[in-house]
C-alpha cells in the first residue's frame, strides 16, 4: 500500500513538473499605441469585433477580477476567471487565473511601438497537471484570429481618427 500511494504522489509531482506549454502569436498593426491599447481595453466593444473573447463581467484595475467567454472554436465556449496582474497603460495587460496544481495560466497583451507600427504580442502560459492532456491547437488558431482582428479594428479606428 505504501509503494502504490508513494507512486501515486510521484507520478503527480512528475505530472506537475512537466504539466507546461504556451501560445505565442505577434502581429504589426499600422496603427498608434493608444489607437492599439484602447481596442484591447475597451471590452465593451468586444463583441463588434473580436472573435474569440466576450467580455462578461469586471473592469480592466490592477488587482480586479474578470469574467470572459472564450471561444477558441464555434464548438467550444469556456467560461475564464482572471485576476488583473499587471496593467501598464499602451504597453502590457497581464491576467492571470486557474488552479496552479492542475492547471493556471498567464496571458499577456504586449504592446510596442516599432518603426511608426505597433507590435502586439499575445503570449500565455500554461501549468498544471493537466496542461499534459490539454490540445493546446485550438488555442493557437484562436490567438492567431483575435490578433488579425485586432489589427483590422485598429486600423479602421487610427484611419478615421486620422482623417
Amino acid at each position: 500500500m505504501f509503494y502504490l500511494l508513494f507512486g501515486l504522489i510521484l507520478l503527480l509531482f512528475i505530472l506537475f513538473l512537466t504539466g507546461r506549454k504556451s501560445v505565442h502569436h505577434e502581429i504589426i498593426i499600422h496603427s498608434d499605441t493608444e489607437t492599439v491599447w484602447n481596442v484591447i481595453i475597451n471590452m465593451d466593444e468586444y463583441p463588434n469585433w473580436n472573435p474569440v473573447m466576450e467580455h462578461l463581467e469586471g473592469t480592466l484595475i490592477q488587482g480586479n477580477q474578470v469574467k470572459y467567454l472564450l471561444t477558441p472554436d464555434e464548438n467550444t465556449a469556456i467560461e475564464v476567471r482572471a485576476t488583473i496582474a499587471q496593467l501598464t497603460a499602451e504597453k502590457i495587460l497581464k491576467h492571470t487565473g486557474g488552479n496552479r496544481l492542475v492547471f493556471s495560466f498567464r496571458h499577456v497583451y504586449l504592446v510596442e511601438e516599432i518603426n511608426e507600427t505597433v507590435k502586439v504580442t499575445i503570449h500565455e502560459d500554461y501549468r498544471g497537471i493537466a496542461v499534459n492532456f490539454w490540445n493546446i491547437k485550438p488555442i493557437e488558431k484562436a490567438y492567431e484570429r483575435l490578433n488579425y482582428a485586432l489589427k483590422e479594428r485598429s486600423e479602421h479606428v487610427f484611419s478615421t481618427k486620422a482623417k
